[in-house]
């Protein structure tokens, strides 16, 4: 008890303002998905377990436009429409770099083999040419043999496309402007199997055209043409607020990775920092977190952490020997006429602790019996500095005294109480996420 009781020669208050940077947000990858698949019924896209609205009721032929995918592993999901169990197609750890891509559902649900149901990722290059129009060709005809794509009444020499073969795409045709009448051949035959006109192609904009359906079924053969453009962007799914506090009084500085790549705003990270707020999309994740430098051996690693449309505190907390990842959930509601505080005890060898103003009786403290490494809920302060004490639990014996920043009305605080007993302090940080 002596010993806790020294714990109030040392005393640090940090005041974190940069809580109140503008969220960091995640690079992205974009994302389209094309629904190629001639016998699949409607379908429903997950990402990371969650429904994507803007991908609901997706019926055959349907390629939307792109979506804004954070980089890293991703697990995709396809289901029929209202369903959730027994995917159409299911991609776990599908890594996503900062490039545009076209996720195709392809093939024939229900068939084996180099035919059947599958999700083929293809690597969109949407560089342009301000006086030509690029074209790419994909075969998406699941019973359709290698073909030709040729103008209409050419030559099989004349093809411009030569040989494609299902599912796989040409690579990106410089052409003129205009409107092309083109036909679909079998490779190196005259007979054309399938007539149509291009789009009016424009200069300096990119196209794809897709060949689907089956050769074998009347009237379900063709071609879908669409412009490849990022105009306009959707973003796949909500956000989390996510922040970092380093709260290991004696592991060294780390490194924070999300989802297999290290987060540049949460590198080197020391002892009692809080982050800002980054912006996570909501969903599953993994964490990681290594000494700064390192990337084996991690100190911290959560698997599938689901995150939700609120706003965490994420705790490295404890003695490296058993340190972990703690998570706390931030109700940034604020009050008008009171400042709204909380206490988080993260000194992991201190025993239960009390918070009160200095000189009241133990009755009288306004945080009772916080045991290591729980929060309290919000208290409602009149705006201000306070003077407050940490004392063992029910006993007026102070381990710690020290003064809250000026606390102001409308606002949201945590106080962190850290360290081992003999160098206990505090860090106070507001809580806040920028609006613009």
């Amino acid at each position: 008890m002596l010993k806790f009781v020294a714990a109030a020669l040392a005393l640090s208050l940090t005041l974190a303002a940069c809580n109140t940077m503008e969220p960091i947000a995640v690079e992205n990858a974009n994302v389209r998905v094309a629904h190629l698949s001639p016998n699949t019924p409607n379908v429903d896209v997950f990402i990371d377990g969650r429904l994507l609205p803007a991908l609901t009721n997706v019926p055959f032929k349907t390629v939307s436009t792109y979506l804004k995918i954070p980089i890293g592993p991703h697990d995709i999901a396809i289901y029929p429409t209202g369903k959730t169990t027994n995917p159409a197609i299911e991609v776990r750890g599908l890594v996503l770099e900062k490039k545009n891509y076209t996720v195709g559902a392809i093939g024939l649900l229900g068939v084996t083999g180099d035919k059947g149901l599958t999700a083929k990722v293809y690597e969109d290059d949407l560089t342009t040419i301000a006086t030509k129009a690029r074209v790419r060709v994909i075969h998406a005809s699941p019973d359709a043999p290698a073909v030709d794509v040729g103008v209409k009444g050419g030559t099989p020499a004349d093809a411009v496309v030569k040989g494609i073969t299902f599912p796989n795409a040409t690579g990106y045709l410089e052409l003129t402007p205009g409107v092309f009448p083109l036909e679909i051949r079998a490779a190196g035959a005259a007979a054309a199997v399938f007539s149509f006109n291009t789009p009016n192609l424009e200069a300096g904009k990119v196209y794809t055209v897709f060949a689907v359906g089956r050769l074998g079924t009347a009237g379900e053969f063709g071609v879908v043409a669409v412009g490849d453009s990022l105009v306009p962007p959707v973003v796949v799914v909500e956000n989390a607020n996510v922040r970092v506090a380093h709260l290991s009084p004696n592991a060294p500085n780390v490194d924070v990775w999300l989802d297999g790549k290290v987060v540049a705003a949460l590198t080197n990270v020391p002892f009692k920092a809080v982050s800002a707020y980054l912006q996570i999309p909501v969903g599953k994740h993994d964490i990681a977190v290594y000494a700064t430098g390192t990337t084996t051996g991690p100190v911290i690693d959560v698997k599938g952490l689901n995150l939700e449309k609120k706003n965490y505190t994420v705790g490295a907390i404890g003695l490296v020997s058993d340190i972990k990842a703690q998570i706390y959930i931030d109700d940034l509601t604020t009050n008008a006429t009171k400042a709204r505080v909380r206490v988080i005890h993260a000194s992991p060898d201190a025993p239960a602790v009390d918070v009160g103003v200095k000189g009241q009786a133990p009755a009288a403290a306004v945080v009772k019996n916080i045991k290591f490494p729980e929060a309290v809920g919000y208290l409602e302060l009149d705006a201000g500095v306070l003077d407050l004490e940490i004392r063992l639990a029910g006993t007026s014996t102070v381990a710690l005294g020290f003064k809250t920043p000026a606390l102001e009305a409308g606002k949201v605080y945590t106080v962190f109480a850290v360290d081992v007993v003999a160098k206990l302090g505090v860090v106070a940080v507001a809580d806040a996420v920028a609006t613009k």
